[in-house]
């Protein structure tokens, strides 16, 4: 009986984790950097499971909806989870693309404006 408890608990465990969603609030900006290379950074306040993709884009908010004349980053937290309290940085946006944790995936996106970001 107490294999089977545990074996059952196991399983709902890994099942718990492999359905979890991030939600707001799971990830804040910490740091932006838009005059060099262009930098940023995030700290993590919920756990991320491995393989969690985050989709980054720098389009304007025109009162109703962000525009679609910016391309974007989608971040990939890698092969494992990732704790809460970790702050990732995503350095050289502009030139060659490099978080410290993951990994980036660039869609048409450039580098920061110093002057006319919203």
């Amino acid at each position: 009986m107490k294999i089977r408890l545990l074996f059952t608990l196991a399983f709902l465990s890994i099942g718990a984790q492999l359905l979890a969603q991030l939600g707001t609030g799971s990830i804040a900006f910490v740091g932006f950097n838009a005059d060099g290379d262009d930098d940023f950074a995030f700290v993590i306040f919920d756990s991320i499971p491995p393989s969690t993709n985050i989709i980054f884009c720098d389009s304007e908010w025109d009162g109703q909806q962000l525009g679609n004349d910016e391309g974007d980053f989608t971040w990939n937290s890698g092969a494992n989870g990732i704790s809460p309290g970790t702050i990732v940085s995503v350095l050289s946006v502009s030139q060659t693309i490099n978080p410290s944790i993951g990994n980036i995936t660039v869609n048409n996106a450039g580098g920061f404006s110093s002057g006319s970001e919203a």
